[in-house]
């Protein structure tokens, strides 16, 4: 499982099929998934039915894409209108549109089953160490983008990064900062899963989470703002039950305040990195113009995407080519 880590956190942070990356990260799963199955214990499934019925859903779907159908079958589908060719011969086509893009979306598919059957194959200390290692990972991602927010230069081999762009180990700042947000979601879940360490553990949640909440703004992803927001509302649910069991002993307006005032703190953060010009995702948000920001301008498109293609689609993979290449004709 350390290996898997290291193996994404170097090579993991790109989804297009042409990036150097892909060609490791997919080969080292197909290498961890035989030696798991061949050397690793029994998987215990005992809780994770549910996923692997999902993962196998998510499996299903693009080779049931891929399945080569008769010319009257594809027609019917809807949008299939601009593949038929005047004068050509109608052959077998498969209910995708773009079969490179869903074959791609189909070999991605081995890194969660070889990560799922990795758990399902770890022991109960192993998964104690999970939260721990992914902090480490994140925490490892915040310290690069820092770097690269600093003026260092970075620029991966493995990934399509773009150059001066604070995006740490991923292609671009949006998956960096939906993966910070990761951390807001794991920090305070991993400050309660040891009570016993709860007074150092909590004081360094609040620090990682405020260092990732700055972060996110000095990624310049917007996106990610609404993501981390979210994270922090979702582990402040999932850490409420054991707040009020700590807090049980003192007056009830205490936990109140405590969380006013981390709110409060936070808040003042934010306001300062603003103000000192380091939260590019604010400063984006605030200074977009309708006809500058591309997903304004795509959105038209993505719109009539789906008045076409819905209910089957176009295949996956397929929908973010036909979008970009449809948004720059129209621009």
């Amino acid at each position: 499982m350390i290996a898997m880590f290291a193996l994404l956190w170097v090579m993991g942070g790109a989804s297009r099929a042409e990036t150097l990356g892909q060609v490791f990260v997919r080969a080292g799963s197909w290498l961890l998934l035989v030696f798991a199955i061949l050397l690793g214990p029994r998987p215990a499934m005992a809780g994770v039915r549910p996923v692997m019925a999902l993962l196998c859903a998510a499996i299903a779907l693009p080779l049931l894409q891929l399945v080569p159908l008769p010319p009257a079958w594809w027609q019917a589908l809807p949008g299939r209108d601009i593949l038929v060719i005047p004068g050509e011969p109608v052959t077998w086509r498969p209910w995708t549109m773009t079969p490179g893009a869903t074959r791609n979306a189909l070999a991605s598919l081995i890194v969660p089953a070889t990560m799922l059957v990795l758990l399902t194959q770890a022991s109960e200390r192993t998964r104690s160490w999970l939260p721990n290692m992914l902090l480490v990972m994140i925490a490892a991602a915040v310290f690069l983008g820092l770097l690269q927010f600093s003026g260092a230069g970075f620029n991966s081999p493995f990934l399509n990064d773009t150059p001066g762009q604070v995006s740490a180990i991923f292609a671009n700042r949006n998956h960096l900062a939906l993966f910070v947000a990761l951390g807001c979601l794991v920090a305070p879940v991993w400050a309660f899963l040891d009570h016993k360490a709860l007074k150092w553990r909590g004081p360094v949640a609040a620090a990682l989470v405020l260092l990732f909440v700055l972060t996110i703004l000095a990624t310049g992803s917007r996106s990610g703002m609404f993501v981390g927001a979210l994270a922090l509302a979702l582990a402040l649910t999932l850490i409420g039950r054991a707040l009020r069991r700590r807090f049980a002993h003192l007056p009830a307006w205490v936990l109140p305040t405590l969380i006013v005032v981390a709110a409060i703190v936070l808040a003042g953060f934010v306001w300062l990195s603003f103000t000192a010009e380091r939260a590019d995702s604010i400063d984006r948000l605030l200074d977009v113009e309708t006809g500058t920001d591309m997903r304004r301008r795509a959105l038209p498109v993505v719109m009539s995407m789906i008045q076409t293609y819905m209910p089957f689609g176009s295949g996956m993979g397929g929908s973010i080519r036909f979008s970009v290449f449809t948004s720059l004709e129209t621009c």
